[in-house]
């Protein structure tokens, strides 16, 4: 296991969650091509792999796992859940022909407020395909 750790003196932005998830589902990416040229059938997603959500509660950090993490603990949150929706998509594309910058730009991690508008605003993340909104939580369940 090999962990990062960034400290920041205040609350980051969307952009910079949004741009760490990023790095996140590219790393997921490459796991899965590695597991498929391996002759490896991993799951297609945290929901199918028996994964629970976790929601964060407010907090001042934020915790980012990659797919084998996440599919051996069995739980995490919805950004490392999208990271690795996106990560299996930008994969697909990947293995159809497309090429990864173009596999990039059609699939990525975006984050939505929810909740109100306070100090400890609260994102959920999402997998964004071209145009379509994908919640890969949706059919989770929670811990």
């Amino acid at each position: 296991m090999y962990q990062v750790s960034l400290r920041l003196a205040e609350l980051p932005s969307q952009g910079v969650l949004e741009g760490m998830l990023d790095v996140l589902a590219e790393h997921n990416c490459r796991w899965y091509l590695r597991q498929w040229a391996a002759y490896r059938d991993p799951p297609p997603s945290a929901a199918m792999a028996g994964v629970r959500w976790h929601p964060d509660a407010p907090a001042i950090e934020a915790v980012f796992q990659d797919a084998p993490l996440v599919f051996a603990r069995m739980w995490a949150s919805c950004g490392p859940i999208a990271a690795i929706s996106v990560g299996h998509a930008r994969a697909l594309d990947q293995l159809r022909g497309v090429a990864p910058t173009r596999a990039r730009d059609e699939h990525r991690v975006v984050l939505l407020p929810q909740g109100a508008l306070d100090r400890w605003r609260q994102w959920h993340a999402y997998h964004l395909a071209g145009h379509r909104l994908i919640d890969p939580t949706e059919r989770m369940r929670r811990v």
